[in-house]
C-alpha cells in the first residue's frame, strides 16, 4: 500500500513479486510504502516500510529577457519585458521571479538582487533609471523553491556609453 491506495502483487519468477498502483495529485509528495507478506490465514509474516517521494508530472519553467530600449545612454533608463513560459510554450501567470542588476560604475560593481511577479499574461515589467556608462546586466530566473521544477533563466548585458565624452 501505499497514500491510501492498495495493489495485490502477483510472483514473477522465483524471486519476484509485481503490482501496480496508480496516483493523482493527492498522493503527491512524501509518502511511506508498505510491503507485506501475508500467510494463508492473512496473518502479517513480514513488514516492510520504505519512505517514496512520489512526483508529478515534470514542470518546466523558461524565463526570457526583452530589451524594450535598443539605445541605451548614460543617465537613461532600461526597460525590459520578463516573460514566463511553461514546457508547453504557454505564459506562466503570478510566478514569482528572482532578478539580479549588476552595474558596473565609475569606480565599482554595484550588484542588487530584486523579487518580481509576473501578471496575468506572464510578464513583468522592468525598468531601471538613471543607469551609468559601463557595464549593465540584468538576470531572470523563476523561484520555484525547489520543487523539482526544471528551469532555464537570460541575462542581458548591454555596454552604456557616455557620448558626452566623446570627442567628435
Amino acid at each position: 500500500s501505499c497514500g491510501n491506495r492498495k495493489a495485490a502483487l502477483k510472483k514473477q519468477g522465483r524471486y519476484w513479486w509485481i503490482g501496480n498502483i496508480m496516483f493523482g495529485p493527492s498522493s503527491y509528495g512524501n509518502n511511506t510504502a508498505i510491503i507485506e507478506a501475508k500467510g494463508r490465514d492473512g496473518k502479517v509474516l513480514a513488514r516492510k516500510e520504505v519512505k517514496v517521494h512520489l512526483c508529478g508530472e515534470k514542470k518546466s519553467l523558461s524565463v526570457k529577457i526583452l530589451r524594450e530600449n535598443k539605445i541605451l545612454v548614460k543617465g537613461g533608463s532600461y526597460e525590459a519585458k520578463v516573460i514566463v513560459v511553461d514546457g508547453k510554450g504557454g505564459r506562466v501567470p503570478n510566478q514569482p521571479l528572482h532578478l539580479g542588476i549588476n552595474q558596473s560604475g565609475a569606480d565599482e560593481w554595484a550588484s542588487l538582487p530584486r523579487k518580481g511577479t509576473t501578471g496575468p499574461n506572464g510578464e513583468y515589467s522592468f525598468k531601471e533609471e538613471g543607469i551609468v556608462p559601463g557595464y549593465f546586466t540584468l538576470m531572470a530566473g523563476a523561484d520555484t523553491k525547489g520543487n523539482g521544477t526544471e528551469l532555464s533563466a537570460d541575462v542581458d548585458i548591454v555596454r552604456i556609453e557616455d557620448l558626452s565624452q566623446k570627442t567628435p
